[in-house]
């Protein structure tokens, strides 16, 4: 996990062995967050997506009907872990989320250490020519740029929420097996919750991806992937929504 040559909070590089686990494929999509938001009691849920204003923008419940295929975005930490709950998931940790995007080389990138390489098209590029200008792509629309267990969209088209509390200084002191970060309120910084994944990949900016961020868990404007334990004979495997 972490990377030498990333933000001081992604220092140090360190080894962790992880149990057996499972990832979606893809972020959860606005069709089936709908699904839960309707039996959440719909307009009254307090789990409602916010809304964003500006190019591209496509407001709740709308966005289920016009982009099905796309991420959910505007969910909060707590709208990522209800949902989890309701599809009888979790949300990922960060040592789950980096294994599956990274496999176990240390790449930077899912696909390898290039990016693009021979295919510019691997993730959803801000302002890029991939066809989705400052915009969402629907999920999976990028096969080429798969990680090594075959999960998807794991660099660019929006952040994801992972289940960790953020710590400036987690990875100095992570245990080596199975870290959950820091507890909540404790070591450096420790204020908002992990994201996994880049948003929106900038072209003039891909010499590294920033494995991971962080955000006040009632902050929106991320999306989300459900993980869950218990998976036999499989390290990392991918899994299908709900």
């Amino acid at each position: 996990m972490g990377s030498a040559e990333g933000e001081k909070d992604e220092a140090p590089p360190h080894t962790v062995s992880l149990d057996a686990f499972a990832i979606d494929r893809t972020e959860v999509t606005n069709a089936a967050y709908a699904l839960f938001w309707k039996a959440d009691g719909g307009p009254e849920s307090p789990h409602t997506p916010g809304n964003f204003e500006g190019r591209g923008a496509v407001r709740w419940p709308e966005a289920a009907r016009e982009r099905p295929d796309h991420p959910v975005v505007g969910v909060t930490w707590f709208d990522a872990a209800a949902y989890c709950r309701w599809a009888g998931k979790r949300l990922p940790t960060e040592a789950e989320w980096e294994k599956a995007a990274r496999g176990t080389d240390g790449r930077v990138w899912p696909w390898g250490n290039a990016f693009g390489g021979g295919d510019s098209a691997r993730a959803n590029v801000y302002n890029g020519d991939d066809g989705y200008v400052q915009s969402t792509a629907p999920v999976g629309r990028f096969p080429s740029g798969a990680s090594p267990c075959g999960a998807l969209d794991m660099a660019g088209n929006v952040w994801e929420w992972v289940a960790d509390w953020y710590g400036s200084d987690a990875y100095g002191r992570s245990p080596r097996k199975n870290p959950k970060g820091v507890e909540r309120g404790g070591g450096a910084h420790a204020a908002g919750r992990v994201l996994g994944g880049h948003a929106c990949v900038r072209p003039h900016d891909v010499s590294k991806q920033q494995l991971s961020a962080h955000g006040a868990p009632a902050g929106c404007g991320v999306s989300l992937r459900g993980g869950c334990e218990k998976v036999k004979n499989a390290k990392c495997k991918v899994q299908n929504e709900r």
